[in-house]
């Protein structure tokens, strides 16, 4: 199978860029979130993350239209240093939560105007400041969210009221260093995962008081950074460290991987594709942005099937194009992507196409 990548759009974000999220619900719409630290600077108000420096982000809002291959800037949003960002479908309603330099959770509703549509915030909440608040994760069946900041700590909070209340149900100390990651199992709304730069990865049953993990394991000789489960394969999920090792889990045996990939940078973020359980989006730091072959069902090897090394700086934020016209579950893939990367504030938006 070869590979022909074409970008079709270079987008200078201004501020460093590290995020990505792609709307299910409203698929023409993606957002970008950047990440800015201004060294030598009072923190003031919000903005507080250490006595001598500030960190500022944006969320900038696209609409890509898939048959035309067009591109447009909706609207940009002034937040604190943006660390992740997530969407939900709550009620009929697209909310998108982010976590940030300010240690909050910050909710954002997609609402309707005249010329279409765009962000507007509806509720912040208070998670660990002054640490920062650095994943997030919803719920899949429920609007809960896990958190995991950089005392270590990890959060689960309730939703109500269409995004307009939170309510803190757990917070618990996971890790001994920054909890970089956290995520719930896409088949069992009761667990959570989340990864540390203690090199550990962790499991947790939030019906108990989380004072011990159901598993410890250590297969990740470096920071683990990126973890999710697939919401297509039960008891699949993956992970990833800045030991430059992608793993492929069974829930239900944690003492070694199903299969690994070695993808020769730390391993930042990774995303499944949405309808097609063969294939993982990984964002690899140093070594830009690589789609992986993971066929569970022959037992062959997880491989890489595409790479995009566009990008100058560190490999950040990745997410697949949920509009019509992407291959789906087709084989071989047609795939629009959209990255972005860091010192460089680069995002592009780039179309994939394997052939046999």
């Amino acid at each position: 199978m070869t590979s022909k990548i074409t970008t079709l759009f270079q987008i200078d974000t201004k501020f460093n860029a590290d995020s990505i999220e792609w709307c299910p619900e409203y698929p023409a719409y993606f957002v970008c979130g950047t990440y800015q630290l201004i060294e030598g600077t009072p923190a003031e108000n919000e903005l507080k993350s250490s006595k001598n420096n500030s960190r500022i982000g944006s969320m900038i809002l696209f609409k890509f239209d898939m048959a035309s291959k067009s591109l447009s800037k909706i609207q940009s949003i002034s937040t604190a240093a943006i660390t992740d960002m997530k969407w939900y479908n709550c009620n009929g309603t697209s909310l998108l939560g982010i976590t940030s330099s300010s240690g909050e959770l910050c909710l954002y509703l997609l609402v309707e105007t005249e010329d279409g549509y765009n962000l507007e915030k509806i509720k912040s909440f208070d998670i660990c400041a002054p640490n920062l608040s650095l994943s997030l994760d919803w719920n899949g069946k429920e609007p809960r969210i896990t958190i995991s900041d950089s005392g270590g700590g990890v959060s689960v909070v309730r939703i109500a009221e269409n995004g307009c209340k939170i309510e803190l149900e757990q917070k618990w100390k996971a890790h001994n260093f920054d909890a970089w990651i956290t995520a719930y199992d896409r088949w069992n709304r009761h667990i959570v995962y989340s990864g540390g730069d203690d090199c550990l990865m962790k499991g947790w049953d939030t019906r108990t008081p989380c004072y011990k993990p159901i598993f410890v394991n250590k297969d990740h000789t470096m920071g683990v950074c990126a973890i999710q489960s697939s919401s297509l394969v039960e008891n699949v999920f993956a992970s990833g460290s800045y030991d430059e090792q992608v793993h492929i889990w069974d829930s239900r045996s944690m003492k070694q991987p199903l299969t690994s990939c070695d993808v020769g940078g730390g391993v930042w973020r990774l995303k499944w594709h949405p309808t097609n359980p063969d294939y993982l989006l990984a964002a690899c730091c140093h070594s830009g942005f690589h789609v992986l072959n993971v066929d569970l069902k022959s037992g062959s090897e997880t491989k890489v099937a595409a790479s995009y090394t566009a990008h100058k700086s560190l490999a950040y934020g990745a997410d697949w194009c949920r509009c019509p016209g992407n291959s789906g579950d087709c084989s071989p893939l047609h795939e629009v992507i959209a990255t972005c990367s860091f010192y460089d504030h680069r995002l592009d938006v780039w179309e994939l196409m394997n052939t046999i």
